[in-house]
């Protein structure tokens, strides 16, 4: 799968590149506006609303994550060994509620610099609420969940309705006898606009290794780069 997933992004990369070559560079940086503005209007969408859904995801995300908890979360811990509950062993060391917070949300396919983060989320929601951390672990998940996928779902319908737009004229838009500026630069346009895709596409991935597999980013090349980069999602959030 990780390999897939690396050739998906080189083929996005050529792609744009190419359609970037074909349509010049005034269409190349109409199209970076508009994957901006697309993302931040997807982001402030998700934002005010995304929280509505948390209340229909609590009951299936706390059956399944509080199963993982008495199950395989301790046994990466190494505190299987135990007949006492996870609230148990963590009343007894707090140091631990950091590393069991963690293993939860890379068991249910977090990657891991999103996993560490979410962790440290769980741990203030739990204490400024004074709740369990098991109760925080899934309130946590919930939020993110309902925010990703309020991103991604704004994102495409702004994305594609921004294009429409823009397709209206019908016009080419490239620059009176300057063939090379169009060609040359509308190909390093095409290049920037699919670094900008291939960003979000491996941020959206970072929550999703149920369904990629939970170690199949840390093993692709071109995934992790792009994770790393992490510029156009800076706004974003995790």
């Amino acid at each position: 799968m990780h390999i897939v997933i690396d050739l998906v992004l080189l083929a996005i990369l050529i792609i744009c590149v190419w359609s970037g070559y074909r349509k010049g560079f005034i269409i190349g940086i109409a199209n970076l506006l508009g994957i901006v503005v697309a993302l931040y209007g997807a982001v402030l969408v998700s934002g005010a609303f995304s929280y509505d859904v948390v209340p229909v995801l609590r009951p299936f995300v706390s059956g399944y994550i509080e199963g993982q908890m008495d199950d395989t979360v301790l046994e990466q811990m190494g505190l299987d060994n135990t007949d006492l509950s996870y609230e148990d062993i963590l009343a007894g060391d707090s140091q631990l509620r950091h590393e069991f917070c963690y293993t939860c949300y890379t068991t249910v396919g977090i990657y891991d610099d999103a996993a560490d983060q979410m962790a440290t989320e769980a741990e203030e929601y739990a204490d400024a609420n004074e709740v369990q951390i098991s109760e925080a672990i899934v309130e946590v998940f919930c939020e993110r969940a309902a925010y990703v996928a309020g991103v991604v779902l704004m994102f495409l319908i702004f994305l594609i309705a921004l294009m429409a737009i823009a397709n209206i004229p019908n016009l080419s838009y490239r620059i009176p006898n300057m063939d090379v500026l169009n060609d040359a630069g509308g190909a390093a346009m095409g290049f920037i606009n699919g670094i900008c895709y291939c960003i979000l596409i491996c941020w959206a991935l970072r929550f999703l290794g149920l369904v990629i597999g939970v170690d199949t980013l840390g093993k692709t090349l071109l995934a992790k780069f792009f994770i790393a980069i992490d510029l156009l999602t800076a706004g974003v959030g995790i």
